[in-house]
C-alpha cells in the first residue's frame, strides 16, 4: 500500500479530548487514577471472534463487538508473573513480579527489581516450554468521543500481528503509528493442540492531519507516563471477564498547569 492511498481523516479532534476537557476531568476524576479512569478491551476466549469492552465505571464488560475504529495512541511492553495458571487469580490479587516497561520488573512482596532479560522466568524451558512469565504489549486506544484512552494488553499470540502492522506504519504507510485512524478485527486460529482462539487485525483506514498527530503524540506521552508511573496495567482491571481492583496506589493523576498542556 503506498503512502499516498491513505486519505486524511475528516474531523480528527473527535480522537482527542480538548484542554478544557482534560481539565474538568483532572479536576473531578484526579484522584482516582484506577479501574474507574480507564476503561479495558479484551478478546473473548475459545474463537468466539469477538471484542469484550469494559467501559470506565462499569462493573461487567459489553457484550461482544466486531470491530474497534481508534487511534493507537501508543503501546509498552508489560511483562506479568502469576504464582500460578491463568485465569485462576482471586479477586484483589496482585502478580507476583511485574514490569511496565518489559525491561525492569518489580516484585511485589519485596519490592526487589529484577532485570527481565535475565531473569530465569522469562526464559523458554528446554523443550520450548511457555515461560513463566507472560510478555505481553500494552496498547492505549482513543475511541471516537472518549476523553481518556481504553487499554489493550495485547498477548503473546497478538505481538506478532502489531509488530507487522508498525512495521507497514512506518515503512509503507510513512506514517508514525499515533497518526493513523485503525480498525482493529479478529480472526480464528488453532493452537498447536487444536484449540480455537481469536488474534487482532490491523487495518489502517487514514491518517491524521500533520499538526493534529503532535498533538496526539504529546498527549499520549502524558497518559502513557502518567499509567507507568501509577504501575496501570490491564491485567489487573479485567481477568477473564472479571473486573479486577487496581494496584493500590497513593499517586494522582498528572497535574498540570495550563501552559504545560500538550495540546493548547
Amino acid at each position: 500500500m503506498a503512502a499516498t492511498a491513505l486519505s486524511i481523516v475528516e474531523n480528527p479532534s473527535r480522537f482527542l479530548p480538548t484542554a478544557q476537557e482534560l481539565h474538568e476531568v483532572m479536576d473531578d476524576l484526579g484522584d482516582i487514577l484506577s479501574r474507574s479512569i480507564f476503561g479495558v478491551v479484551t478478546i473473548a476466549g475459545g474463537g468466539a471472534g469477538v471484542f469484550k469492552v469494559l467501559e470506565p465505571g462499569a462493573d461487567e464488560t459489553t457484550n461482544g463487538v466486531q470491530s474497534i475504529d481508534c487511534v493507537i495512541l501508543a503501546s509498552h511492553l508489560v511483562n506479568v508473573r502469576w504464582g500460578h495458571d491463568y485465569g485462576t487469580r482471586q479477586e484483589g490479587e496482585m502478580p507476583v513480579c511485574r514490569s511496565m516497561d518489559g525491561k525492569t520488573g518489580t516484585v511485589t512482596e519485596t519490592g526487589e527489581c529484577v532485570d527481565c532479560d535475565k531473569c530465569p522466568y522469562n526464559q523458554f524451558g528446554e523443550n520450548g516450554e511457555r515461560k513463566a512469565c507472560t510478555n505481553k504489549r500494552q496498547l492505549y486506544l482513543m475511541r471516537e468521543g472518549d476523553l481518556l484512552p481504553i487499554l489493550f494488553a495485547l498477548p503473546p499470540s497478538a505481538l506478532k500481528a502489531y509488530d507487522n502492522y508498525r512495521v507497514q506504519a512506518r515503512l509503507t504507510l510513512r506514517t508514525p503509528m499515533c497518526a493513523l485512524l485503525t480498525r482493529i478485527t479478529l480472526k480464528n486460529k488453532k493452537s498447536a493442540n487444536g484449540s480455537e482462539y481469536s488474534t487482532p487485525v490491523f487495518t489502517a483506514l487514514g491518517k491524521l492531519p500533520a499538526d493534529e498527530a503532535r498533538r496526539v503524540e504529546e498527549f499520549a506521552r502524558s497518559i502513557v507516563d502518567a499509567a507507568q508511573r501509577n504501575g496501570i496495567a490491564a491485567d489487573d482491571l479485567v481477568d477473564d471477564g472479571v473486573a479486577q481492583p487496581a494496584q493500590p496506589s497513593s499517586s494522582t493523576f498528572v497535574q498540570v498547569d495550563d501552559e504545560e498542556l500538550p495540546f493548547n
